[in-house]
């Protein structure tokens, strides 16, 4: 399993949890995922764990050139992208929450089939619809690299839905190495 960040903590496999003493100030939030019970410190970190991971299919690659960051790629760089991104493919159920408003940005997001809506929470504490967002496309991408790197919003998958995640690290790194990256990268950030 795979506990990035040290975000998610494993308790154990199939064994029952309890705090070592009645005394404890805020025990952790405890939940069974995928039948370890794991400490979850975040409501955004538990949605990374709970997606459900897939393989890149030969027509989700092709879907994943047709998106504008990766449009005119070298076809070296078709081969061996999803490797030297280190990118997960999630498929995602309705209503599943992809980040949430708050949440640091870590990862370029890229939604390969299906919907996401986005919505902040205004100062009223009113829920608002700001974008549907259809695929292919990516999103969240001017957060990425700016200074907070906080989102703005919440994301959340309307539609069965496929959803490519690569870590921010990685996409520093192939932009560096790829020139004509960097140009599309900017150019989707600023529309």
């Amino acid at each position: 399993m795979n506990t990035k960040d040290g975000l998610i903590r494993i308790i154990g496999r199939n064994t029952y949890y309890a705090p070592p003493h009645r005394h404890t100030f805020a025990p952790p939030r405890a939940v069974w995922i995928r039948g370890y019970l794991c400490e979850v410190r975040s409501k955004e970190d538990l949605s990374l764990y709970t997606m459900n991971e897939i393989p890149l299919t030969e027509p989700l690659r092709q879907t994943l050139f047709q998106t504008p960051l990766f449009d005119g790629a070298p076809t070296s760089l078709l081969a061996s992208l999803t490797e030297r991104l280190d990118a997960r493919l999630y498929a995602l159920e309705k209503n599943d929450v992809i980040a949430q408003q708050g949440a640091a940005c870590r990862a370029l997001y890229v939604l390969l089939k299906g919907r996401v809506r986005v919505d902040i929470i205004d100062a009223w504490g009113n829920r608002v619809m700001i974008e549907a967002i259809v695929a292919p496309r990516s999103f969240a991408t001017p957060h990425l690299f700016s200074r907070d790197q906080m989102l703005p919003a919440t994301f959340t998958a309307t539609a069965p839905s496929t959803l490519l995640m690569a870590p921010r690290e990685s996409l520093f790194r192939l932009i560096s190495e790829e020139p004509y990256l960097l140009k599309n990268f900017l150019h989707v950030s600023g529309n």
